[in-house]
């Protein structure tokens, strides 16, 4: 398989859209979004263009991806958009099962915190765009369960998979999105481009994704910046917060996330 193909694997919420808008605005790099619509909804359209014609997703290409073998696929998207490195957010190891599995991964999370609100809040039938909401207990421990069970599975399968995977904690990208996009690029084999931090200023032809940039509201949470995810401090009480931090599981897993964020592994 070629070494042109980067995957985003983590749990729902876990920032990988950002990702794809940085990484897309590099020179020769395509953020492909969740390439996994291709096959399971063949006519979704392009988020930026929200319509068939879009100059990068050509529909005689798009008609041919679904049948090709899994690295045919990977191949047709960089032909498709004249690119040397192809990225997918699709973040799931069944999608990329299904898809075709890229040579290169890598893991993206956030605190875990913010990681439970989003689902919270998606389970109590808020948008991903949800800022104060009130959630109950019940509702957190769901929350709370999915994010341990996913989150293990998806270290298990990508260890499998690529034990040489590189690791990206959100909250440490926005501490210091220069050093990141310096980390990747050198990984990558790219060039280094400041500009691609200023992702909402470039159009970004990609499937899927939890929003449309191009039609975002200034009142969206993460409108135009780099911010931390830090919404479940409108909406979680002391007592929720200990409740989701002091669970053993939780405990013990966050620490085992930590353990990757080591030199040489971390992209930052």
């Amino acid at each position: 398989m070629s070494d042109k193909t980067i995957g985003i694997v983590g749990v729902d919420y876990c920032g990988s859209t950002l990702l794809n808008y940085v990484w897309d605005g590099l020179p020769g790099v395509f953020g492909a979004g969740e390439s996994h619509w291709i096959v399971d909804k063949p006519e979704i359209l392009c988020r930026q263009c929200n319509r068939l014609r879009c100059i990068v997703w050509k529909p005689e290409v798009r008609e041919q991806l679904p049948q090709a073998l899994d690295d045919g696929k990977w191949e047709a998207l960089r032909e498709m958009a004249n690119a040397d490195i192809v990225v997918s957010s699709d973040k799931k190891p069944i999608h990329y099962e299904q898809f075709g599995v890229p040579s290169r991964l890598v893991f993206s999370f956030k605190d875990p915190l913010a990681q439970i609100f989003s689902r919270a809040a998606v389970l109590m039938g808020y948008n991903d765009a949800a800022v104060s909401v009130e959630l109950g207990d019940d509702v957190i421990d769901e929350a709370t369960t999915w994010w341990v069970d996913e989150t293990n599975a998806t270290l298990e399968w990508i260890m499998k998979q690529d034990p040489e995977f590189k690791v990206v904690k959100i909250e440490l990208l926005v501490d210091d999105p220069k050093a990141h996009l310096k980390a990747f690029c050198d990984w990558a084999g790219v060039k280094y481009d400041e500009s691609a931090l200023m992702f909402w200023r470039k159009r970004h032809h990609y499937i899927g994704g939890n929003h449309s940039l191009s039609r975002l509201k200034r009142s969206y949470y993460f409108f135009r910046q780099f911010r931390k995810d830090e919404r479940w401090k409108e909406s979680f009480t002391q007592d929720q917060i200990d409740r989701i931090t002091k669970a053993a599981d939780v405990r013990d897993l966050t620490e085992r996330l930590n353990e990757l964020l080591v030199p040489g592994k971390l992209l930052a």
